[in-house]
């Protein structure tokens, strides 16, 4: 189980990886406007495809009197307290993870300047997702051979001084291989 969830997070993280790579190429041979025109209309056409080239045959099943009140409550799936628990921490770290991003493309805009900034966002976003890609299968494998805590643990001691690394970077290569 722990391969096969370390091989999917890997999916997710090359696709992650493509994407900052071709959006920090994009940005920096065509421009801001041009990019965000080019997302907008790759959205839309997403949404025209769904739109019409979806089809749903979806019956919902009959209720009973005694469900059909309308109430919040009806809406939500009967889980478990603890899976609330779990669901909401993955929401906070989902934020939490999103909110240090900007800074990185600061912090490589003080280190290489403003003219190729977003082309070496993207690489060195890149580099990070591939070692987000690389440490799923690998973390993944681990974890089918070892106790969680004994993963858990080095992997948090490794990821926080890797993080102190790229705080004090002062060259691109610092910053890309941290």
């Amino acid at each position: 189980q722990g391969f096969a969830l370390g091989t999917l997070s890997s999916a997710f993280w090359s696709g992650n990886m493509l994407g900052m790579l071709i959006g920090g190429v994009v940005v920096h041979y065509c421009g801001y406007m041009t990019t965000f025109v080019a997302s907008g209309v790759m959205f839309a056409i997403g949404g025209v495809l769904t739109l019409f080239g979806v089809n749903e045959n979806f019956t919902p099943p009959v209720k009973t009197a005694e469900k059909k009140q309308k109430s919040i409550r009806n809406l939500l799936p009967d889980f478990n307290m603890s899976v609330w628990i779990i669901i909401g921490l993955l929401f906070t770290f989902a934020w939490a993870r999103r909110c240090d991003e900007p800074f990185l493309a600061l912090l490589v805009e003080l280190i290489s300047g403003v003219e190729r900034a977003a082309l070496n966002t993207g690489w060195i976003t890149a580099l990070t997702a591939c070692g987000g890609m690389l440490s799923g299968v690998f973390f993944g494998f681990l974890s089918d051979r070892c106790k969680p805590l004994q993963l858990m643990i080095p992997a948090m001691a490794a990821a926080g001084g890797f993080m102190l690394l790229q705080s004090t970077a002062q060259s691109l290569v610092v910053l890309g291989t941290a």
